[in-house]
């Protein structure tokens, strides 16, 4: 909801500020996953399902990663026309996720828990490259 007031004003301030706002949202969220996680697990799928808790644990890494990444790329990259840093973000990040698969498929390891290390992976490297490219470009 704020790439429209970003993509016109261009105020870093207010770019900066929304940042820090979603990353600690971000993490305060995935802290009330861990806190209520064995809860969650069990309302939803009853004690038979209690084992997934632990992978609900490991996939709420994505909750911060995806905040950033989503918001440094479509909502701060792009707004500040670096378009083309987003796209090759989106084919690296993309390439990545595919090689990490196929390493996988290989080996013969293509488990639940290595395919959410691949995603996580694969958004920490693109949260990486769009922050750094924020940061270059002094927008972050």
């Amino acid at each position: 909801t704020v790439y429209p007031k970003i993509a016109r004003e261009k105020n870093i301030v207010f770019v900066r500020k929304v940042f820090n706002i979603r990353l600690a949202l971000s993490l305060i969220l995935y802290l009330i996953t861990i806190l209520l996680g064995e809860h969650i697990i069990y309302f939803l799928g009853g004690k038979e399902m209690q084992e997934a808790t632990s992978l609900l644990y490991l996939f709420g890494a994505l909750i911060p990663l995806t905040g950033i990444t989503f918001y440094l790329g479509s909502t701060v990259l792009v707004s500040f026309n670096y378009e083309n840093k987003f796209n090759v973000s989106v084919v690296y990040s993309t390439l990545f996720y595919l090689i990490m698969i196929l390493f996988l498929y290989l080996t013969d390891e293509i488990t639940i828990v290595n395919l959410i290390y691949s995603i996580i992976s694969t958004e920490f490297l693109l949260a990486l490259y769009r922050y750094y490219y924020c940061k270059q470009y002094k927008i972050i």
